[in-house]
């Protein structure tokens, strides 16, 4: 009796449910994409496999149920194409799918669910129109904290880490599913606006919430990135939120963590970019955010600085005498190259007579990006076009820049502009 009692002591390998769940979700996982490859060959099979699926999304393990509701996210997608109505099998799919990201009772079954989601926004999209609003609700009950895993608070690390996870993986799709509204036509969306103002403010408060969480900087980073691609998204439908985005910024832009300054400018510029004029109303402070952020005793090199270039430059209305050389003393940029275009792009509308008198911190900017050869042909070849005609104009003014260069930067840009540096 001693012996099988240390026997059974040890740790054992058992079926849950007739399956392993480490081969319940391999099977799942293979089923899945069976229905997303084989399109409507895979109709016949369509019923019984639901029935499967469904019994799995009960599995005792958050694994299982999560591998479950993501081939759900298949089966949505199998043999039919966004504008043809949905069979009643489809229906009850996206049905039990969205139940198991508002009910599921663990993290790990909902983060499944979303994934679920995400495998019918994905491109080419076979979300139909009529799913499109109830998939957004359910996503933006993520991001609320409205969904049954979500509404008891825990301390554990791992599990907080999890939660992160859920909400960043729920607003990964936001994006597209605006891009979808928008495309099929979804009241709230179309003539420049590409997210519905609806869904925004119903999330709006949680992230304002995380935005000012002070003990976790991760939060506050996602809020601000989330923030700026609904933003820009919502066009000028973003106009009505400023008076509550514009003081939240103003705080955010004096985190002490890099990474949550970094995505407020990012925020700042994609917004600003949105509503266009309608800042100038006042309740938008991103001009004066950026420009305090650039002077002197402001950020120093870094992604910081350079989106916060990037986001003065998309400003619009921001008087130009006052933007050039705050633009100008913050490149070239160092560390967040996309913002590069638009800030050069923002130079060449400028025009000459403006930049003129800034010509040498002008070359001192631009030398890099145009000696490595990193723009685009056409943006580079006008950049070059500016420089030829300002060296003419102010020939004094182009030495003192080209001596400001590397000497490799500057033997580059001078063979560039037809030996202009050799000929002055």
């Amino acid at each position: 009796m001693e012996d099988d009692a240390v026997e059974w002591a040890e740790t054992q390998e058992v079926e849950v449910g007739g399956a392993f769940p480490g081969l319940a979700e391999a099977a799942l996982g293979a089923l899945g994409e069976l229905a997303e490859n084989c399109g409507s060959a895979f109709l016949p099979y369509l019923e019984p496999s639901l029935a499967a699926i469904l019994d799995l999304t009960q599995f005792p393990q958050c694994e299982v149920r999560g591998a479950a509701y993501e081939a759900l996210g298949s089966l949505c997608c199998c043999g039919r194409e966004p504008q043809t109505d949905p069979s009643p099998l489809h229906q009850g799919a996206l049905q039990a799918l969205l139940g198991g990201v508002r009910k599921d009772p663990e993290v790990g079954g909902a983060l499944g669910a979303v994934g679920g989601v995400g495998r019918i926004l994905q491109p080419p999209g076979h979300a139909h129109k009529d799913w499109l609003e109830p998939i957004g609700r359910a996503l933006c009950d993520v991001i609320a904290g409205e969904i049954a895993c979500l509404r008891s608070r825990g301390d554990d690390e791992d599990e907080t880490s999890q939660r992160a996870e859920l909400r960043e993986t729920a607003s990964d799709w936001l994006p597209e599913l605006g891009v979808a509204m928008a495309r099929e036509g979804v009241a709230g969306t179309g003539g420049g606006v590409a997210f519905p103002p609806r869904l925004f403010r119903r999330i709006l408060p949680a992230l304002l919430a995380a935005l000012a969480d002070p003990a976790h900087p991760g939060a506050r980073s996602w809020a601000a990135a989330v923030i700026g691609q609904l933003g820009h998204a919502l066009g000028r439908e973003a106009t009505p939120f400023l008076p509550d985005l514009g003081p939240a910024f103003r705080l955010a832009v004096g985190d002490a963590d890099d990474e949550v300054r970094a995505n407020a400018f990012y925020a700042i510029g994609r917004i600003g970019e949105a509503v266009g004029h309608a800042h100038q109303e006042g309740a938008w402070p991103g001009a004066e955010l950026c420009c305090h952020a650039l002077r002197a005793g402001g950020e120093g090199p870094g992604r910081v600085r350079d989106n916060a270039v990037g986001a003065l430059v998309r400003q619009q209305g921001a008087p130009c005498q006052q933007v050039l050389p705050l633009v100008l003393g913050a490149l070239p940029l160092s560390a967040d190259l996309s913002e590069e275009e638009p800030v050069l792009r923002f130079l060449l509308g400028a025009g000459p007579e403006p930049l003129r008198p800034l010509l040498p911190e002008l070359l001192r900017g631009l030398g890099p990006a145009l000696a490595l050869q990193r723009l685009q042909p056409d943006l580079s070849q006008s950049l070059l076009a500016l420089l030829r005609q300002l060296s003419g104009a102010d020939p004094q003014r182009f030495r003192v820049g080209v001596a400001s260069l590397d000497p490799a930067h500057a033997a580059i840009l001078g063979g560039m502009l037809d030996d202009v540096i050799g000929g002055q």
